[in-house]
């Protein structure tokens, strides 16, 4: 499943090549199916693939993979959709959107729904960014983001647009993220979750858990002056060695 292409022309020549996510919209409703895929474009962040009705849904899937499937939940057995979906192409995640009644919760969960948005969500509430390792190999020294990865973009994009972002970098190694965590309002290691685990953590219905392994450096200067025999002794380290943070629990207060 390939990415889609977007390039930035100045006059006849392309300046910048970035790799956005493709999405499938599936709804019953045309207003609603060309309202959400006419927003989703807007935003820049991802291509819309196509739009279709949950009967056409499996078919337009065969026909033009996405990386994403986005589903109406007026659509006449919204759960069952889905379910197929999921059992055919179980690494796309799905998402619903204006849940409510039946399909709610639990319901959503194990119809395999990746996450779901209610009645009252917008294009605008959350963006949850995925971030690969820049360099795409523990070979590589570098351990920075130098802002033209995809993952990259996608972050400054949503940031640009003003919607609360969560970026969830894949930590195979110790990367430095002091250009994540100063732009994004949350940021989520992630040590292989899956879309849905890391879905129903960004929604407290999860709480994370864990320690960092290693120290996230702040800087590749601070990694270079590093002694090569001694782990986790960078000076001023973003966050140190065994570092981790859970959801407070709710207080309520005496009447």
């Amino acid at each position: 499943m390939q990415p889609a292409r977007a390039t930035e022309q100045v006059g006849h020549m392309a300046v910048r090549a970035i790799d956005l996510p493709r999405v499938l919209v599936v709804s019953d409703v045309l207003l609603y199916r060309d309202g959400v895929a006419g927003g989703l474009a807007a935003a820049g962040m991802l291509v819309v693939v196509g739009a279709a009705t949950g009967h056409e849904a499996l078919v337009a899937m065969s026909c033009d993979a996405a990386d994403a499937i986005v589903i109406d939940a007026s659509t006449p057995d919204i759960l069952g959709v889905a379910r197929a979906l999921r059992m055919t192409w179980p690494r796309v995640p799905v998402i619903g959107f204006g849940i409510s009644g039946d399909a709610t919760g639990i319901a959503c969960a194990e119809a395999g729904l990746t996450g779901f948005v209610g009645r009252e969500g917008t294009l605008a509430d959350l963006a949850v960014v995925r971030l690969s390792d820049p360099q795409q190999g523990a070979y590589s020294r570098d351990l920075t983001f130098t802002g033209a990865e995809a993952g990259y973009l996608a972050l400054q994009r949503a940031v640009d647009a003003g919607v609360q972002t969560v970026a969830v970098p894949k930590l195979d190694r110790p990367l430095v993220l002091t250009n994540v965590v100063d732009r994004a309002d949350a940021v989520l290691a992630n040590y292989g979750v899956s879309d849905a685990v890391l879905m129903q953590t960004i929604a407290g219905q999860r709480q994370p858990g864990g320690d960092l392994p290693f120290e996230l450096p702040r800087s590749m200067a601070a990694v270079l002056a590093q002694l090569s025999d001694v782990p986790d002794d960078s000076a001023d380290p973003l966050f140190p060695v065994g570092y981790g943070l859970e959801y407070a629990s709710p207080t309520i207060a005496s009447p």
